[in-house]
């Protein structure tokens, strides 16, 4: 189950050329790997910092944030996508989860 999924409201590459400029405006670009539309980060061999996340067709999945940080980047995230892409919190939603599960 995802723990943070967020509807975009984009096309897939927008949402992911919207969220890494936003990654290097915040001088944090260099500590996320991307694979396609997937990403991951690590932090102090995850202890500080383990993150996994997707962006598909339709949401922003963080399905994995773990780690001494992950509650500030949590809130960070929703303040951040809140901005980008109002109203778009829908980690509450039954629906979301089962989708965001099934992935």
């Amino acid at each position: 189950m995802a723990q943070l999924v967020w509807k975009h409201g984009k096309t897939q590459d927008e949402a992911r050329h919207l969220v890494q400029a936003k990654m290097n405006e915040a001088g944090i670009a260099d500590k996320v790997i991307w694979t396609g539309n997937q990403f991951q980060s690590n932090v102090g061999w995850g202890a500080v910092l383990s993150l996994v996340g997707e962006i598909t067709d339709h949401e922003i999945l963080l399905s994995k944030v773990s780690g001494m940080l992950s509650g500030t980047v949590l809130a960070k995230s929703r303040d951040v996508f809140e901005q980008m892409f109002p109203g778009g919190d829908i980690s509450n939603q039954p629906d979301a989860q089962l989708t965001a599960s099934a992935r």
